[in-house]
């Protein structure tokens, strides 16, 4: 009967110790895949999704600069200001098959010696959310 409870004994020891390292071996394996998602993948999914972001808009831009270009010193600043959001309210209505915006929100800061030829109050012009939490903030250069 002795031998009995040391069999039973040791079994439920060895239970306990094998259920620890399973425990063990989950943790580490989640913290590799933490690691791994945090360094390597979100990165590069974040810069992937920049550049087409990027490519998106400053395609779409082409707009806005051919705006910018035709204006004069006689065009209104309201009537440019006017001209400029509705460029933008453009770019933000493109969506995927899915209806998914692309972007959820623009500013167009302009450098005002650039375009000194156009009659524009300063100010910059902002359309859509800008300050969404959980979107990618993205720079286009307009030439």
């Amino acid at each position: 009967m002795v031998r009995k409870q040391g069999i039973n004994l040791f079994s439920a020891s060895l239970l306990g110790k094998l259920s620890f390292m399973g425990l063990g071996v989950v943790l580490l394996f989640a913290m590799f895949s933490f690691i791994y998602w945090h360094l390597s993948v979100e990165p590069m999914i974040s810069d992937e999704v920049s550049l087409i972001v990027e490519k998106i808009v400053s395609v779409q831009a082409e707009g806005i600069s051919d705006i910018l270009q035709s204006c004069t010193k006689v065009t209104h600043d309201i009537e440019l200001t006017n001209e400029l959001t509705s460029e933008l309210d453009r770019i933000l209505l493109l969506s995927d098959s899915t209806g998914t915006q692309f972007v959820e929100g623009l500013e167009i800061d302009l450098d005002y010696v650039s375009i000194k030829h156009c009659n524009l109050e300063k100010k910059n012009i902002i359309r859509g959310n800008i300050h969404c939490a959980s979107c990618m903030m993205t720079e286009v250069p307009i030439y």
